[in-house]
Formats: structure tokens, C-alpha cells, sequence
């Protein structure tokens, strides 16, 4: 399959050929009509904006509904961006207890986001099938003093936390969502950091090793348990009653076996957590992993490259019904 993104951003003044929504729709169908005409296979991937609330004059809501209202022939994927918090969020200094809580429950934002989006989509251009590509993602906090670069920040086992917990978003929009980058990926807000003749993993990088184990099937999952209030902070929408406790679990297509991705988002306590199956014969566990770190704000560096790390854990007691 070849895709084509038409166009980067192009409602942000930093772009060369920045213009309204009309102006895109518009150059949109002639790039994409001439396109076809060479190769008809191509699946073209439009600009879209992020969603972050209801209100009908979100920016995001503007630009989506006059680029599907009048070009949504021509779109197979609509795509986002979000950086979270964004400089919109960058603060002198923060209540670090406070943050933790906002982080790790900036996930809950992009699902919502997508939801949106899959919303407009249906509303706006029914019978197309229009998916959405989330092309760029990542948690974008101010950089620490002397870093010589806004993107060189110092990724931490809580930010590991964020990372696993849009994988989790992920899955449970997975029907909507189909294309999720990170940006970036080696020093420019970096899963791998490098220098001439070293490299260590940020604690970011992880979650992505761990859910390549993920099942090719995503399961519905439901969970109970302590929840948390969060603030809202730049592109990071506030929280009533997120769960500590986030979960999601896929299983093969062969049935045989299932794999699950769990997060304590608390900062300091432990959780204890039953797992219920219905509609599965009895499940032996067969490996664990964890990735721990001596508390939230541990980093990794080339001179501790392992303070986050992954370890195999002890395996969870199962019981057959």
C-alpha cells in the first residue's frame, strides 16, 4: 500500500504554504485527483487538526468539518498530531506530585481525541471509509536548563508510564485508529539517545518493546478500582476519576493465547489486581515483564543506562474456571 500524506500542518504559521481550510481542501483534491491519475492504487492521508473539546468553535473542529465537508472524496485517512502538554504547557516549575497525576492521564486525551474525530468523520462523510492516523504523538515537557535544544528532554519512568498508556488508547480505538507514529525517535524527544559511539534506551523506549508482544486482537476490558483527579495542562485535559489501574489485553487469532499490558499510574503504591476471563478455557501465565525504576522521576543516562529497565517478573497466580 502506498500512502501519501498531502501537505504537513498547514493551519500553523511555522509551515511554508500555510492556508485556511478551504485553501487545503481545495489543493487537496487537485494533488490527489492528479495523483491517482498516475498510479490509482495510492491511499492519501489528509492534514486534519487535534480535537481537545465538544465546543463547535474548537479550532480542530473548524478545520476537520471543512476539510471532510469538502474533500472527503478524496481522503482515505485523516490525520492529528498532539504533543503533550505542548509549549503551552511548559511552566518555570511544577508541583511535581500534581504532574505525575497529569501525565499519566494525558492518554485519556488522545482517546477522546479520537473519538471526536471518528465522530466527524461518520457525521460528516457517511458511507466513506475514512480512518484516522495519529502521525505524530509524543509528551513534549520543557527540556532541562542547558540542554541546548527544546526537543532534548529527559525522559522518566512516569513518562514510560504515559508511553504504555497510549498504547492502551490505542487498542481500545483500534477500530478507528490506524497509523500512530511517534515523533521522533533517536535525540529529538528521544525513545534512543547517541552519541559518536554510545546509545542507552529512555524509559519511553520500553513500553514500545514490550507491546510488540501485544496479540494481533484487541479484547474488550472493563476495570474497577482507586481513581485519581488530574489538572489540565497545554494539550492536556483535566481528569475526573481516572483509574489508577490501566489495562488492556489482545489474544491471538489462533485463541491460544492472550497478552496483557497493565499500569499502576500511582507514584508511590503498589497495586493488587484480579483478572477475570470470561469465554476462555482455563489460561496457564507463562512470562511476565516489569518495568520499574527506583521512582517515578528515574532516569536513564550514559552513565546509569539501566536505572529504568525491564526485568522478568515473577508469574501471576492463575486459576481455571
Amino acid at each position: 500500500m502506498r500512502l501519501w500524506g498531502v501537505g504537513n500542518e498547514v493551519w500553523g504559521p511555522w509551515q511554508i504554504g500555510q492556508t485556511s481550510a478551504a485553501g487545503y481542501a481545495a489543493r487537496l483534491k487537485e494533488f490527489v485527483t492528479a495523483m491517482r491519475l498516475v498510479d490509482p492504487s495510492i491511499r492519501s492521508v489528509a492534514v486534519g487538526d487535534k480535537l481537545l473539546s465538544d465546543a463547535p468553535d474548537d479550532p480542530g473542529q473548524l478545520w476537520n468539518e471543512t476539510v471532510l465537508r469538502q474533500a472527503a472524496g478524496q481522503i482515505d485517512y485523516l490525520s492529528s498530531h498532539i504533543y503533550q502538554p505542548d509549549q503551552a504547557g511548559w511552566q518555570e516549575s511544577y508541583d511535581l506530585q500534581a504532574l505525575h497525576h497529569t501525565v499519566c492521564a494525558a492518554p485519556l486525551t488522545i482517546e477522546a481525541m479520537i473519538g471526536r474525530m471518528a465522530g466527524q468523520i461518520a457525521a460528516l462523510a457517511p458511507g466513506r471509509d475514512i480512518r484516522i492516523a495519529l502521525d505524530e504523538w509524543n509528551l513534549w515537557l520543557p527540556p532541562p536548563e542547558g540542554a541546548g535544544s527544546m526537543h532534548r528532554v529527559v525522559y522518566t519512568l512516569r513518562d514510560a508510564l504515559y508511553t504504555a498508556g497510549v498504547f492502551n488508547a490505542f487498542h481500545r480505538q483500534c477500530d478507528r485508529l490506524a497509523i500512530a507514529n511517534l515523533a521522533q525517535l533517536v535525540n529529538v524527544l528521544p525513545a534512543i539517545v547517541t552519541d559518536q559511539k554510545r546509545a542507552y534506551a529512555t524509559p519511553i523506549y520500553y513500553p514500545f518493546w514490550m507491546y510488540q508482544h501485544m496479540q494481533r486482537l484487541a479484547l474488550k476490558v472493563s476495570a474497577t478500582g482507586p481513581t485519581f483527579d488530574s489538572d489540565s495542562l497545554g494539550t492536556i485535559v483535566s481528569q475526573h476519576g481516572a483509574p489508577y489501574l490501566d489495562l488492556t489485553a489482545t489474544r491471538a487469532e489462533s485463541g491460544c493465547q492472550v497478552t496483557l499490558g497493565l499500569i499502576n499510574r500511582h507514584p508511590t503504591q503498589e497495586l493488587r489486581a484480579r483478572i477475570n476471563w470470561r469465554g476462555f478455557p482455563a489460561l496457564n501465565p507463562i512470562q511476565a515483564w516489569l518495568l520499574s525504576g527506583p521512582d517515578p522521576l528515574a532516569a536513564n543516562s550514559f552513565d546509569t543506562p539501566e536505572q529504568v529497565r525491564l526485568r522478568q517478573a515473577d508469574l501471576p497466580a492463575g486459576r481455571g474456571d
